[in-house]
């Protein structure tokens, strides 16, 4: 395996001096077609990519409580269901997206998004095959909000016009926040939340989708709705994106962590604006990659005899999305070439449900963190603490070059609840951190990195260092941690014994002494 193919980064976050927020600045050309140069192999090849996984489709809603289901997929559903949020109507509505905003001058001005007409939703979100052979067929719908069985309102997905705001197929993107939950005892409760941003070409003819996406809506009958295709291209490079989505008193119900594809990001959780989730930032050029073509008798074919049965004359492509992808990336690493086979500009934050290893921290309640970072894969967990170096840890591989063999550079934001930063490192931390790319040599090469508190955050931030290296490290250098030492001041009046707690080097107020 070449050191160059791939590197697996040991991201560290530690409490560090504020060096100031570093921009991505990255402007190397990107393609429009996220997925126009991942293609299927030849008859008894394989090839393997990493991509992206939410712009397969739009979002759309569905409802355990939809009696066009059956029993069965009600049940299914009542273990996770998505529900796209509407436009708030009210300032009382909860459940729904309050802002929609977007900005070409790096948020010195902020313009509001026009709501077009959707053009709809898939009919079908799902379906298993019955005992007799036919379909079981789990349908989309939407609905309004019923607060006794905790349901937002549905909507299908909501569709933007953003004027100035131009991609390579026009000014009209999606722009959605979608909700995921399960019910209990009747009533649902949320388990997660995502921001999506996607630009792209809308064709109400099948015929039109050839080489672009499956057809939405392989499973549709009349009356349900009867499909389109939709072609996802990269969002423009001077876009900036704020969106907000209220949920009220319900924000609380949201736990763990998120991961995303953001730049220069600005996220709130219910701290600057109460009941309200609020992401800004601009989009990030993401690096995708696919092997050489892999053919049978290879040592990493693995493809079985039934699933080429299956592919007829076409081979077969394995995808990896970002959080599954890093051990595969490792795995298929002899195959990677140096240079990505795509790459695309990216607006997503979404609910990332594993729990990271946090020591005696793991139960800190609320969102515990935000991972951002434009790396092809990453790792499956959030990051974890290591308890012998009080650090947290997290694993990132990229492809060395862009497309155009330019040198790719890495770009990693942690966001930490405050909360949890004070229980793994103390009320007072100081030091800094130092982030450097390592290579086989044992070269060093520093990477710009910050450190910064916001809205309930303690926010790091690393970026220009380059995805050549096997390894980047970042240490604290050097790390004093030190519990608040106390004094207690006495004072009698009256009869009456009166103390006071100060923190040791503090004077007693007057009329207090010392206790011995």
């Amino acid at each position: 395996m070449s050191g160059k193919a791939l590197v697996a980064l040991l991201m560290t976050a530690i409490v560090t001096a504020s060096l100031g927020l570093a921009a991505s600045g990255d402007e190397t050309p990107i393609t429009d077609d996220i997925f126009g140069s991942l293609k299927n192999p030849p008859q008894f090849t394989v090839v393997k990519s990493w991509e992206e996984s939410n712009f397969r489709s739009t979002p759309f809603s569905t409802s355990p409580f939809d009696s066009r289901n059956s029993e069965s997929i009600r049940k299914t559903l009542a273990t996770g269901f998505k529900t796209v949020l509407g436009v708030c109507s009210s300032a009382q509505q909860i459940g729904c997206l309050k802002t929609v905003e977007y900005s070409l001058d790096s948020g010195a001005t902020w313009k509001a998004a026009i709501l077009q007409r959707s053009p709809g939703q898939r009919g079908v979100a799902f379906g298993a095959i019955k005992g007799d052979g036919t379909w079981d067929l789990a349908y989309t719908t939407t609905y309004a909000a019923d607060t006794a069985k905790g349901l937002f309102a549905a909507t299908e997905p909501n569709y933007w016009q953003l004027p100035g705001a131009k991609s390579s197929t026009g000014d009209s993107y999606f722009i959605n926040a979608t909700v995921q939950s399960h019910v209990e005892n009747g009533v649902s409760k949320l388990d997660g939340l995502e921001f999506v941003a996607t630009a792209g070409k809308v064709s109400d003819g099948l015929n039109d989708c050839a080489g672009w996406q499956e057809d939405f809506n392989a499973f549709d009958t009349a009356p349900v709705h009867s499909g389109y295709c939709y072609r996802p291209v990269s969002l423009p490079t001077n876009l900036r994106l704020r969106v907000s989505a209220y949920l009220g008193k319900r924000i609380s119900e949201l736990q763990g962590w998120f991961d995303g594809r953001i730049a220069e990001p600005n996220i709130d959780f219910g701290v600057a604006t109460a009941g309200t989730v609020t992401v800004e930032g601009a989009p990030i050029p993401v690096n995708y990659a696919r092997t050489s073509i892999i053919p049978k008798g290879d040592p990493l074919y693995d493809v079985s005899p039934e699933v080429e049965a299956m592919q007829g004359a076409s081979g077969t492509g394995g995808i990896y999305t970002p959080m599954d992808g890093i051990s595969s990336f490792v795995h298929f690493a002899s195959k990677i070439p140096l240079a990505a086979a795509a790459r695309n500009t990216v607006w997503r934050v979404s609910s990332w449900n594993q729990a990271g290893s946090l020591g005696n921290c793991q139960s800190a309640p609320g969102v515990k963190g935000i991972v951002l970072t434009n790396a092809t894969t990453y790792a499956s967990a959030p990051p974890s603490l290591d308890p012998q170096s009080g650090s947290l840890n997290f694993q990132v591989a990229s492809t060395h070059l862009n497309p155009d063999n330019s040198l790719s550079q890495g770009e990693y934001t942690l966001f930490l609840q405050d909360g949890l930063a004070k229980c793994i490192w103390g009320e007072t931390v100081n030091g800094s951190a130092t982030v450097s790319v390592v290579d086989e040599d044992g070269k060093s090469d520093p990477a710009t990195t910050s450190m910064s508190v916001s809205n309930g955050w303690v926010i790091f931030h690393a970026a220009g260092f380059h995805y050549s290296a096997p390894t980047i490290q970042v240490k604290l250098t050097p790390a004093i941690t030190y519990s608040v030492k106390t004094v207690t001041c006495v004072k009698t009046a009256k009869g009456k014994v009166t103390t006071k707690v100060i923190k040791l080097g503090q004077k007693c107020p007057a009329g207090f002494t010392k206790k011995a």
